[in-house]
């Protein structure tokens, strides 16, 4: 029973999502009603526990949203990206950032941190839950500051993805990762199986030569396709989706691998997320945060681990950091994941070291 359930028509959920999504959107909780009750009336129900069972998960989702709003989950079917709104509000921002005192200072002090080399890079362990092995790591971002010390990227990345510094500093993290990755292959034999990932701003994967630029890079470094994975947010996707499958499958032919990082916490349009050629579907830590005492929390996370399934798309949860939550995550089936609860994000050289922990314990 379970085996003919788990194939309901992908039909079903889109039309699901549909009722769901427009009843919300409608702000109209009676909306919602009447639309499971006309549908009991002409037969759609017997349909839809039969097939898609999922859906009414689905439906949950859109009434947790509508009721406490804690999450930003707004899946919309064959909703058109909203350019203009983004056209109208990039550049206010960017003229907030020119005339604010304090995004003015900390843009220069930006670019002198580029001049000096000031930032560097950590690397988090991505592990296969089941068993805990390592499977590879996040590249993140790091700002030593002259004088204020480490300064997260919560507190600079925000202004670097409104300015001009973005295509510097990306093309600084995905070389360096780069590079840094195919050290260790060379290193340490563990490596070579391991795939490094590596978050592409919004602005960055607009372009129109970022697969000739990611092949530059590949090309440089040295590192195998196979062992990259680039993770973007489903809002930037969304942009302008068709561009996006576009560069998608031109990457995926490379045999970069790709992830969609932070999933649920912008729009995504199911037509979309079945056509992109993503490997991983990444869960975003806000909907962790009580999944090991909040049931709510937990179905919300079964239905995007069941959508992931059905897409064909591994599972990664991030901010992982107790152990009832790394129960939670085993039990609904959650592929992959990184947190504290494994490690922190490692300074290279203390990743060079945790390489040879694992090379050991493992008998390379």
């Amino acid at each position: 029973m379970h085996h003919d359930r788990s194939r309901f028509s992908l039909f079903a959920l889109v039309v699901l999502y549909a009722i769901a999504s427009s009843a919300w959107l409608l702000g109209s909780d009676r909306l919602i009603a009447e639309l499971l009750h006309q549908s009991n009336r002409h037969g759609f129900v017997p349909l839809v526990t039969d097939l898609s069972w999922i859906g009414f998960s689905c439906l949950y989702i859109i009434w947790l949203a509508r009721r406490d709003r804690p999450f930003s989950i707004q899946l919309v079917v064959a909703a058109p990206a909203q350019d203009d709104s983004d056209e109208q509000s990039a550049p206010e921002a960017h003229v907030a950032s020119q005339v604010n005192p304090h995004d003015a200072q900390l843009y220069a002090e930006l670019q002198q941190a580029i001049q000096r080399q000031e930032f560097r890079l950590c690397y988090q362990p991505i592990v296969l839950l089941s068993s805990e092995d390592l499977v590879g790591f996040e590249a993140l971002i790091r700002w030593r500051h002259p004088i204020h010390g480490e300064r997260s990227p919560v507190q600079f990345m925000p202004l670097v993805e409104t300015t001009d510094l973005t295509a510097v500093i990306d093309a600084w993290v995905l070389e360096e990762a780069c590079r840094q990755m195919k050290w260790w292959q060379q290193h340490y034999p563990i490596a070579r199986s391991l795939v490094v990932s590596v978050n592409l701003s919004g602005q960055q994967f607009c372009q129109p030569n970022l697969v000739t630029w990611v092949k530059s890079i590949l090309d440089r470094t040295g590192l195998p396709a196979k062992s990259l994975k680039l993770e973007v947010t489903e809002t930037t996707l969304m942009k302008d989706a068709q561009l996006a499958v576009e560069l998608l499958e031109q990457l995926n032919q490379m045999g970069v691998k790709l992830s969609i990082d932070d999933f649920g916490t912008g729009y995504s349009s199911l037509s979309y997320l079945y056509r992109f050629p993503m490997d991983t579907l990444k869960i975003d830590r806000s909907f962790l945060n009580h999944i090991d005492v909040d049931g709510e929390q937990v179905e919300l996370v079964r239905t995007i681990l069941m959508l992931a399934w059905n897409l064909g798309l591994d599972t990664i949860a991030e901010g992982i950091e107790t152990p009832m939550q790394l129960a939670q995550l085993k039990s609904l089936r959650c592929t992959y994941g990184q947190g504290f609860l494994f490690s922190e994000p490692l300074e290279a050289s203390e990743m060079g070291k945790f390489l040879k922990k694992c090379q050991q314990a493992n008998h390379l």
